[in-house]
């Protein structure tokens, strides 16, 4: 029976990959698995009586091409290692998760949308996704850009990321960004960080940025927000991968190269879909926080949701503690009142048309009902007050 090293980083996504390859091992026993696990700056220690390798790697590792010269057959997990002769990939397609990242952020009402990653510099499947993400982004009419966490890898050190050294990093290039944004992450650690960064700055998660990671990782499970994420399907390209080694080994002959694997459904938690975890509702709520002061009614949420009346109002109070009617409401009558109070003192048909009625008597009631009082007796109360 021939050996077969399972060459892997220590990464989870490895662990899943791995489980792949022994649990078709277990039904099939096509030959026997070494597991060798390397850290990316060390090469791993492969010995000579191996048959075939089955990996985890990318170009950018020094003591790759020395190994593939070994003239054995060799798969590759995780990514496409481009010109590489004799080596088979099998890889989830990366311009189908951005495509479907760009869907998740537009069905949640989204209007501008980033690709946030580490460092890129000699990464060249980031830099495609990247690329490829801000291009897709653009021809569907939305607007996108790039955040490149500078800093150390957190893969390589945890404790980087337990003692909140990227925060401030990251909080530099969260600071200025427009709102409400998507942010679609390399991984779900950078996901975790770029929530750390949004929190300390005092954003809201999933109301000023949304945020979307990659790997369903332990990790992004367990935040203040869970962080919505695409399951990578590793135990899925773990299978396919001894399939296509079994073959090489007893034909002699390197098999087709598998078409890329279209990654498994977004998984949606609170980064994205907010309480609710629904990207309906989060983005009925979207347009609540909108345009509640813009005459907006419910029978235009229903069709936006595509749910009756009844199923919206029961659904979004289960979610949110109120109803889409209750919320329009009450941020009518926050907008009323923060207009009353300010210095300069607005005409109260300006407030009136400013929070959506179409008269100063409908304006007039819809306040003394919330208030208790009219709104010019309210405004002398308050400041007399505060004076």
């Amino acid at each position: 029976m021939s050996n077969v090293a399972l060459l892997f980083p220590y990464l989870e996504y490895s662990n899943e990959i791995v489980e792949g390859i022994i649990g078709e091992l277990e039904e099939n026993a096509p030959f026997t698995p070494l597991r060798i696990q390397f850290h990316p700056d060390h090469a791993p220690l492969v010995p000579d009586d191996i048959q075939g390798i089955i990996g985890l790697t990318s170009q950018n590792l020094s003591w790759l091409p020395p190994l593939l010269k070994r003239d054995i057959p060799y798969i590759n997990c995780g990514t496409d290692l481009l010109e590489v002769e004799n080596v088979l990939s099998v890889y989830v397609d990366q311009n189908i998760a951005s495509s479907a990242a760009l869907e998740h952020f537009k069905k949640a009402g989204l209007r501008r949308v980033y690709f946030a990653c580490y460092q890129m510099e000699n990464r060249f499947g980031i830099i495609r996704k990247a690329l490829f993400f801000q291009e897709s982004a653009r021809e569907s009419g939305l607007k996108t850009g790039l955040l490149e966490i500078k800093g150390e890898d957190p893969h390589s050190n945890p404790k980087y990321l337990l003692d909140g050294h990227p925060t401030k990093a990251v909080e530099k290039l969260l600071k200025d960004l427009p709102r409400p944004s998507g942010i679609f992450c390399e991984d779900d650690l950078a996901a975790l960080m770029i929530q750390n960064a949004a929190i300390s700055l005092g954003l809201r998660v999933p109301t000023d940025i949304a945020i979307l990671g990659y790997g369903n990782q332990l990790i992004g499970r367990f935040g203040k927000h869970s962080i919505s994420t695409f399951p990578t399907g590793g135990e899925r390209v773990g299978r396919i991968a001894t399939h296509l080694m079994h073959e090489w080994l007893s034909t002699g002959s390197q098999p087709k190269a598998p078409a890329p694997l279209a990654p498994m459904s977004v998984i949606v938690r609170d980064s994205t879909g907010g309480t609710a975890r629904s990207l309906d509702l989060e983005r009925v709520r979207r347009r609540i926080e909108k345009e509640a002061c813009r005459g907006l009614v419910i029978d235009e949420l229903c069709t936006m949701a595509g749910v009756s009346r009844k199923t919206l109002i029961s659904r979004y109070r289960d979610a949110f503690g109120e109803t889409p009617s209750e919320a329009i409401r009450r941020l009518r009558f926050d907008r009323a009142r923060q207009l009353l109070l300010e210095p300069d003192p607005h005409r109260l048909a300006n407030i009136a048309s400013e929070c959506g009625f179409s008269s100063l008597t409908s304006f007039t009631n819809f306040f003394t009902r919330q208030a208790g009082v009219p709104p010019r007796e309210y405004q002398k109360t308050i400041r007399k007050e505060t004076a």
